[in-house]
């Protein structure tokens, strides 16, 4: 498989790059570079920085704009300049502390300071991508039922256009009972809990059925409005008794 290398990733790539820069210029100022807090420094920057680039790569992939798109991503931002803001702030603080007192801070200190400040940078990275999946995917499941419930709420429309095909004798009739119907599936909340899906497949097979016998309606010439009442009250039924387990699920 092709890796695709697209314009998002460019961009993002470029600012990390930039961002990388301007740390190490400032490490460059405070520190000699061939001082072992330097290297350190960098080494534990770029760790950190490696793990964002990473995420924000492999999420750019799909082609989207830009990895702000996504509420859920800001976090990740947030992390990455938490950690270089810190590193930064240490930095500063171990070249003050190293002008001014004569013994200075050791490197093993330095270095246990930078893996404490590691391990929260990895702690907070992962509860906050873990965040990241939990809302994105909560966001997909969210379109997806609001996307199903549209489709009933078409479903019923187009049985009321066959519905306005019917004979006069019966059509004000049997309009207003699709509609009953119909404004049931508009007001219902989409978001139900999965354990309703059965339910929820009933619904549309009813809906599928109630077309089926406006459909025969329209090739009957005895016009028996009986069938589609009895039909469209078992839908109506199916939808109260739904729409009540959501909230009690709630």
């Amino acid at each position: 498989m092709k890796f695709n290398f697209n314009s998002a990733m460019k961009k993002a790539s470029i600012g990390f790059a930039a961002a990388l820069v301007v740390i190490l210029i400032i490490a460059l100022l405070i520190f000699d570079v061939s001082s072992g807090f330097f290297w350190v420094s960098a080494l534990f920057m770029l760790l950190g920085y490696a793990a964002i680039y990473a995420t924000v790569m492999f999420y750019l992939s799909d082609g989207k704009t830009s990895f702000k798109e996504y509420p859920a991503n800001y976090p990740l931002i947030h992390v990455a300049i938490v950690y270089s803001i810190s590193q930064i702030a240490f930095v500063i603080l171990v070249a003050i502390i190293n002008a001014f007192l004569e013994k200075g801070v050791s490197m093993r200190l330095y270095l246990a300071v930078e893996l404490v400040l590691l391990l929260i940078f990895g702690i907070s990275y992962a509860v906050h991508n873990s965040a990241r999946k939990y809302s994105v995917n909560l966001e997909t499941q969210t379109k997806a039922k609001v996307f199903a419930m549209r489709m009933l709420v078409d479903k019923c429309e187009r049985i009321q256009q066959i519905v306005q095909e019917l004979p006069s004798d019966v059509r004000s009739d049997a309009s207003r009972v699709v509609r009953t119907m119909e404004e049931k599936v508009r007001y219902s909340d989409p978001m139900s809990d999965d354990s309703l899906m059965a339910m929820e497949y009933d619904i549309e097979r009813g809906i599928d059925q109630v077309a089926a016998e406006v459909e025969l309606l329209l090739a009957d010439s005895s016009h028996d409005m009986n069938a589609l009442r009895r039909k469209v009250r078992e839908v109506n039924n199916l939808i109260d008794s739904r729409n009540n387990r959501v909230k009690m699920l709630k």
